[in-house]
């Protein structure tokens, strides 16, 4: 398998798991309305227990399609050696300092 075709079924199957997921918050959303409308403290309930199910799922989309897209995606991988670290927030601050990386 080439490494554009094992690309593309990484990406199929993180689409798929982002829209199954999507769907679980949409559903979440929608229920915690008619929770909140109706004074329905069950509902509640049930949308609260419901969302570690879609906090898994988002941390299994991002466990999967980190090292996908460092592996796959040359843009995004750094030269050995080179060290990048945050900028300093003194020179947001000051209109004289220009903002570097």
């Amino acid at each position: 398998m080439t490494m554009k075709v094992h690309f593309e079924k990484a990406l199929a199957a993180l689409e798929q798991l982002m829209g199954e997921n999507a769907m679980r918050a949409q559903t979440a959303v929608n229920s915690a309305v008619r929770a909140m409308e109706q004074g329905d403290t069950s509902l509640a309930d049930a949308v609260i227990q419901g969302d570690s199910a879609i906090d898994l799922a988002e941390n299994v989309i991002e466990e999967r399609g980190n090292p996908t897209f460092r592996r796959h995606h040359a843009a995004l991988r750094r030269p050995r050696g080179l060290q990048c670290s945050p900028p300093d927030p003194r020179r947001a601050l000051s209109p004289r300092l220009p903002l570097v990386w």
